[in-house]
């Protein structure tokens, strides 16, 4: 990294986005260990508020907005549900909703704590 000094943080949500796992695997680095060392947390996505207009917001998640089910991606379910007049918007099916989460994600099963959402 190059640091410049006119140049301050600029503060507005860095972040490294999933595929960081294939570099670290690639590199022999243990998720667990990197998280541990570098006081890393998990960012999911991020909320663009007023972006396009005053009043809207949107989620955009670093990967699909939840798994597939029968190979199916999640977000044509809610395409269909869509068509069939549900009004909640797309955010309200994500399972990486930024604002949302209240327990930390975990798996029953051994291995990367955000499994799921390495896609």
């Amino acid at each position: 990294m190059i640091e410049s000094e006119e140049i301050g943080t600029v503060g507005v949500g860095e972040a490294t986005i999933p595929p960081i796992r294939t570099f670290n695997e690639t590199l022999g680095i243990a998720e667990a260990d990197f998280v541990r060392e570098t006081k890393a947390s998990f960012k999911l996505g991020i909320e663009f508020v007023d972006w396009g207009k005053q009043g809207h917001r949107y989620f955009h998640p670093f990967g699909g907005h939840g798994r597939n089910f029968d190979y199916v991606p999640l977000h044509q379910y809610w395409l269909k549900a869509r068509a069939e007049g549900e009004e909640a918007p797309i955010d309200d099916w994500s399972m990486a909703l930024a604002d949302r989460p209240t327990e930390p994600l975990r798996s029953a099963q051994p291995g990367p704590a955000l499994g799921p959402f390495n896609l």
